[in-house]
């Protein structure tokens, strides 16, 4: 899986111009829980109401390029999604992304994270973790208001708004156009 530190510019996207003006996504979307085996990582007990709204948050992810795997688990297939455990539901994680608006910016995490932080005990930085709890669906147009601060003070939101939207999942984007 491509890693990034946590708190650091997600270039993820970047191969998918923004809102036709060129800037990177890295611009906007900042990085969290995207591991590997080399990087040492933070570990603490994670509450289930913050695993649930991941799991929530997962479900309506974006697609990503490919599936990621889990570096941490030896021996699993490389073209089949991660799949973990929670509730004694079964979730594939590691085939979308998600993005949550924060104060300054938008988290972008893959759905891994919810595999490290169920399984390999991981724990996202605080400000993550709170944008995470207070974040509204991703099907609300209250989600898209909390990115409003990346508009530069010319561009009118439809631009913008159009640019995010192709991030997100079709389903969604019909409820939100």
């Amino acid at each position: 899986m491509t890693y990034y530190e946590d708190l650091t510019p997600c270039a993820y996207f970047d191969d998918i111009s923004s809102d036709g003006s060129g800037r990177p996504w890295s611009e906007f979307l900042t990085a969290v829980g995207w591991l590997e085996p080399d990087h040492v990582f933070p570990t603490g007990h994670s509450e289930p109401a913050f695993v649930d709204k991941l799991i929530e948050l997962r479900n309506s992810g974006q697609g990503s390029m490919g599936y990621h795997r889990c570096g941490f688990c030896p021996g699993a297939p490389e073209k089949t999604p991660t799949s973990v455990t929670y509730d004694g539901k079964a979730i594939d994680v590691g085939d979308r992304t998600i993005l949550v608006p924060g104060r300054e910016t938008v988290y972008a995490a893959s759905s891994l994270i919810i595999h490290y932080v169920v399984d390999h005990d991981y724990s996202p930085p605080t400000e993550f973790r709170d944008a995470v709890n207070s974040c509204p669906s991703v099907h609300s147009r209250e989600y898209l208001k909390r990115m409003d601060f990346m508009l530069e003070p010319e561009e009118e939101p439809s631009k913008w708004y159009s640019g995010i939207l192709r991030l997100l999942p079709k389903t969604i984007r019909s409820h939100l156009t």
